[in-house]
């Protein structure tokens, strides 16, 4: 740019150089990093229970540059993710019309054990368990 600006031969020319080498810039979106995809694809699939470092080493990553590409093209670090992800699978079994216990939904969500389901529960919904239950079961139509 520093030089196509030094051979205009006016300012108009120089103004035209300026937008268009920053029109340029502004309007080149290279898109999602289709590693970036793929990593959120599989933690989807997997439904949070997945090995982030294995992730990171499918993808060529270290574990370190996956958080960054996460936190930069998701808005979130990858094991707040795979807590949303084993959370939304949680709340998906309270839809069930046989209640599951606590100890089963952790169990089926993926949760190492119970208490774990309860912070995310306190976390994501702002609500106890209890609660969050009833909340659920109440916009489920009943058939």
């Amino acid at each position: 740019m520093t030089l196509r600006l030094a051979e205009a031969r006016s300012w108009a020319e120089r103004y035209a150089v300026a937008d268009s080498v920053l029109t340029d810039r502004f309007t080149q979106d290279p898109g999602p990093d289709p590693r970036l995809d793929h990593a959120w694809h599989r933690l989807s699939i997997e439904k949070g229970r997945g090995s982030l470092p294995r992730l990171a080493d499918q993808l060529g990553w270290s574990s370190r540059h996956l958080a960054r590409r996460f936190a930069d093209g998701i808005g979130l670090a990858p094991s707040t993710a795979a807590r949303l992800v084993r959370f939304e699978t949680a709340a998906a079994f309270l839809q069930a019309p046989a209640a599951p216990t606590w100890a089963e939904v952790a169990a089926s969500s993926g949760y190492a054990d119970q208490p774990h389901l309860i912070r995310d529960v306190r976390d994501f919904a702002h609500t106890t368990p209890g609660r969050l239950r009833t909340e659920v079961v109440a916009c489920v139509p009943q058939l």
